[in-house]
Parts: C-alpha cells; sequence; structure tokens
C-alpha cells in the first residue's frame, strides 16, 4: 500500500505577536462544509459498534451538549446568569455546526489559550456552537508554573507551586491536597496584583473548595474569558467517555483489536519514516502484543487505583475481555464478533462500579472529529500527531478523514528579539574564526609599513599562476604571512571576543524572557485583549 502520509512541517511562530493558523482563517467554512458533505456521503453507510453512524452521531452530539450545558453552567459561570447559556432545544440539537477544540486544564501558555478565543471568533461568523473539550483524564505531572522574576538583564525563573506534589493521576481524579497552599498561589505568583492570575484566582478556590482541581483551574480560566467576550462551552471528556457514543465507538474497536492494532502500528511506522523519526516513543509507543492479549489506545483504572494503566484486549466470537494484565479484568459478551446491546450494558455497568476506560490521544481526537463536531481546532503537537491518526481512519474505517485545523501563537512576557541577537552572535563567531586565517582584512586601515608590505606580499602569492608541483610553497608562505600579521589583530580579536561574550550573555536572557512557555496567568490585562484581536484578524 502506498503511504498516505506526507511530510508536513508546522512550527511555532517565532516573533512576538504572530499566529499560525493553518490552512487559515478564511478557509474555514470550506473545511466545515467538506467535513459535512463527508458526514452525509462517505460516513452515512458506516456501522459502529452495532449502531448506524449517522444515529449514534446525532446521540453523541446531543449528549456533548448537554454535557457541556450541565458543566458550563454548575462549574464556569459563577451564579450568574448568562442568556447564552439557557437550555433550549435548538441549542441542543445537531442543526448548527459544532466547532471543537480541547487541552488538560492546567495554566498553558498563551499560544494554547489563542485556540479558545480563536473558537469562539470562528462560531461566532460561522453561527455555530463552540465546545472547548477538557483533556481530565490526562495526567496532571506538575502542580506548578515556572514564574519569570527580575528585570530582562537579570532575570531568572522561580517554580511555584500551587498545590502539594503526589503520585500522577489524572485530572478527574485529582482534589486539591493543600488548600493553604492554594490559596496563597497568586499572591506568590502576583504580589502587585496586576496580573491576570490575581483576577481568575478567587474563582478558582470557590470552585475547588467543592470540585476537582482540573475544573477549579479551567473554571477560572473561563471567567477571564468571558470577561474578555469569549463564549465557548466546557465538557470534560470523561463525561463525554461514559455516555453510549464513546462506549460504541470503544467497542467497535476493541472488538477488532487485532486488526486495529496491526493498521495502528504499520501507520505509526510509516509515519516514523516519513518524518526521519528514530524514537520508539514518538509520536506514541508501538501497541504491543502478548499472547492473545492485543494492546489498544485506551488506558484503564479505578476509581481505588487510579494510576493509568495501558488497556489490553482478548477477543473470541462471543467474549471480548479487557485488563491490564495486573490489577483487573473485566468480560463483555459479544454474538459472534460482533457488538450489541448486551455488550455496551456491561460496559456501562463496569463504569457504574467504579472502573474507568478513558482514549489515549490519537483516539480522543478521532473520536472527537468523526462524531462529535464539524471541525476540530488543534496545537502545533496535535496537528503534527493527527496526521497518523488520518492514515488510521482511512485504512480502519475505509472512509476519508474529515479535515482539522491548526493553530497557535506566540506571545511572550517580555517582548524581544532574541532572533535578531542570535544573527549577531552567529555573526560575530564567524569574525573570530575568519580573523586568523585573513588578518588583512581587518587591518586594512593599519598604519603600520609591515602590514602593508606583507599584506601586498600576502597578495602577490595569492594572484601569482603556479604549475601544480609548486603550490606548497604558495601555502606555506600564505600560512608564514599570516602569523606574522596575527600580533597586529589582537586588539582587534579581543573587541570582537568581547562582543561575543556580551551577544551570548544577552541571548541567554532574551531567550529566558522571551519564551512562548510561560503561563497566561503571568500576563497583564493586555494578553486577552491582544489574542481576541488575533482571533479575529490572523
Amino acid at each position: 500500500m502506498t503511504s498516505s502520509i506526507a511530510y508536513r512541517r508546522l512550527r511555532a511562530p517565532r516573533e512576538h505577536g504572530q499566529t499560525l493558523v493553518e490552512p487559515g482563517i478564511g478557509e474555514v467554512p470550506r473545511l466545515v462544509a467538506e467535513n459535512q458533505a463527508l458526514a452525509r456521503a462517505a460516513y452515512a453507510s458506516l456501522e459502529i459498534g452495532g449502531a448506524p453512524w449517522p444515529e449514534l452521531a446525532r446521540q453523541a452530539r446531543r449528549d456533548l451538549l448537554d454535557i457541556a450545558y450541565e458543566h458550563t453552567r454548575r462549574h464556569c459561570l459563577a451564579g450568574r446568569p448568562d442568556a447564552q447559556y439557557e437550555r433550549s432545544e435548538s441549542a441542543l440539537s445537531t442543526a448548527p455546526p459544532i466547532l471543537l477544540a480541547g487541552h488538560q486544564p492546567e495554566l498553558f501558555h498563551p499560544g494554547v489559550w489563542f485556540k479558545n478565543f480563536l473558537l469562539s471568533s470562528l462560531a461566532e461568523k460561522l453561527g455555530a456552537t463552540p465546545v472547548n473539550l477538557i483533556i481530565d483524564n490526562d495526567v496532571m505531572h506538575a502542580a506548578s508554573i515556572r514564574v519569570l522574576r527580575g528585570d530582562t538583564g537579570q532575570a531568572h525563573v522561580e517554580t511555584v507551586p500551587f498545590d502539594d506534589a503526589g503520585a500522577e493521576i489524572p485530572y478527574e481524579e485529582r482534589h486539591v491536597r493543600n488548600f493553604q497552599r492554594f490559596q496563597a498561589f497568586a499572591e506568590q505568583v502576583d504580589p502587585v496584583g496586576n496580573r491576570l492570575v490575581s483576577r481568575m484566582w478567587p474563582t478558582a478556590q470557590k470552585v475547588a473548595a467543592e470540585a476537582k482541581l482540573g475544573y477549579a483551574l479551567s473554571a477560572a480560566r473561563r471567567q477571564l474569558e468571558t470577561e474578555f467576550g469569549v463564549h465557548n462551552w466546557e465538557a470534560p471528556l470523561s463525561a463525554v467517555c461514559d455516555r453510549e457514543g464513546f462506549a460504541r465507538f470503544a467497542l467497535h474497536l476493541l472488538s477488532a483489536a487485532p486488526r486495529f492494532q496491526a493498521i495502528h502500528n504499520t501507520a505509526l511506522a510509516e509515519y516514523r519514516d516519513v518524518h526521519h523519526i528514530r524514537s520508539q516513543t514518538h509520536p506514541v509507543p508501538e501497541l504491543k502484543t502478548q499472547g492473545a492479549w492485543h494492546e489498544v489506545p485506551l488506558w484503564i483504572w479505578s476509581s481505588a487505583e487510579p494510576q493509568r494503566r495501558p488497556l489490553y484486549a482478548a477477543v473470541t466470537p462471543d467474549v471480548l475481555t479487557l485488563s491490564d494484565l495486573e490489577l483487573c479484568e473485566i468480560e463483555l459478551p459479544l454474538q459472534t464478533g460482533r457488538v450489541t446491546t448486551s455488550t455496551v450494558e456491561a460496559w456501562g455497568a463496569a463504569a457504574r462500579q467504579g472502573l474507568k476506560l478513558r482514549p489515549r490521544a490519537l483516539l480522543t481526537t478521532m473520536f472527537a472529529r468523526l462524531f462529535l463536531g464539524d471541525l476540530f481546532v488543534h496545537g502545533i503537537g496535535g496537528a503534527i500527531y493527527d496526521q497518523l491518526t488520518d492514515a488510521i481512519i482511512t485504512r480502519w474505517l475505509a472512509v476519508p478523514p474529515p479535515h482539522f485545523l491548526a493553530a497557535t501563537a506566540t506571545v511572550q512576557l517580555v517582548p524581544c528579539r532574541p532572533g535578531e541577537t542570535a544573527e549577531s552572535l552567529r555573526f560575530a563567531n564567524h569574525t573570530l574564526r575568519e580573523i586568523p586565517y585573513h588578518p588583512e582584512a581587518f587591518l586594512r586601515d593599519s598604519a603600520s609599513a609591515v602590514v602593508r608590505e606583507l599584506s601586498q606580499e600576502k597578495q602577490r602569492w595569492i594572484e601569482m599562476e603556479l604549475p601544480r608541483g609548486q603550490r606548497r610553497a604558495r601555502h606555506d608562505a600564505i600560512v608564514d604571512i599570516n602569523a606574522r600579521l596575527t600580533p597586529y589583530t589582537e586588539d582587534i580579536r579581543r573587541a570582537w571576543e568581547q562582543e561575543r561574550d556580551l551577544l551570548a550573555a544577552r541571548l541567554k536572557q532574551e531567550q529566558l524572557v522571551g519564551s512562548r512557555e510561560f503561563s497566561f496567568c503571568q500576563f497583564d490585562d493586555q494578553l486577552p485583549d491582544l489574542l481576541l484581536n488575533l482571533s479575529q484578524h490572523g
């Protein structure tokens, strides 16, 4: 089979205030229309987990909007009425397009936050419903952020925690462990009280008192968005995964685990070959086989043991067995290898008993793009790895994959241009390499008669036509002249060394303060205004 994967270069913008929107804001109506056409034609004949695709997609979207309505009203509106989120039949219908984005509920950098502003702006232009998926099945790796301290010339970074560290468990299982530390976070980051963290943290504290940590961070972020005119709905992925739509989609995959695994691993090998990747874990690890067990791209854990573990499936015509090969194992009935209502009910019963079955990244966006929305807005990382997802969709379901949009922005806490300093540093290093080999070029203004005479002698050697056997003499003469001119370049060399050292120190500081990775909560009110403007005009 000819590979459908082609190398795709996506890079974050280097300069402050620049964006990447690929293939472009103006292309969004076309992308949505073509995705809707795919749904009406190519996808309409699919059967997924014992149900027709159109029926399953309609139900999944209704569930998504219902979840988004309930979560947004409960956690993200701080008890204030918001007419935009009043329940209505039209709001919960599938008539308006649904635009999606998603990220872990963390204090991410402005490039990630830009997606939320873009999602809202695009939805307003298209009359669509914007939904931000809270990817709460992912693990919280750090309960802290990196905070920039000091002036530009003497800047340094400190790590400021908002909670105690602990075992790495999914956000949907994670409560605040140390409320005293959580309450003190805003003041530690922003003693003056003029940064976004100070505006959002009262909401974070209020929600954290009654909900999971990730939902508190999301609610605080969502409150800021509302104040600046961004009105996206928020839906936890965990809640979406507990509905029948995802269950049937996942069971469709699990009931054909050997075939899916083969397609996944073949496409992964081609992706690595096209992108010249040697790592065995990038963008995802290969799915493994252990005897009759086939690894699948889902996680499994329980409320009692909330550490995520890889999920394995063993399939017979009558039974689908799921296990982590360590702590738990469940059996789901099949009918001659097919998913039935009984299979779905058994899946639901396991969930009600505290068992969590959640998708990994590729499967998350695959389900979202195929069933939940008309266009998914990715960041750069997701856009790059979803090229692999596209290949898997094509080969597994034998349908074209839906389009997606890639978007990010670069915003610096201290706007600077480290690229210009880096170029100056490269020139300084190049100059220092040239001085020993071309000293006469740096001594043209010298008043020394010796320098002029040696320079003229070197030029005569360079211009001299010599037979092949005598060219060694010219080389030796030029080396000797360079060595005799070198003492006259000492002041020039020292000046360039000082310039190089100053540029290297400046570049180090500019790269530190100019990083695009600092959390959005460290910025002031100008950041939301900037992102809103960028989302509307690109």
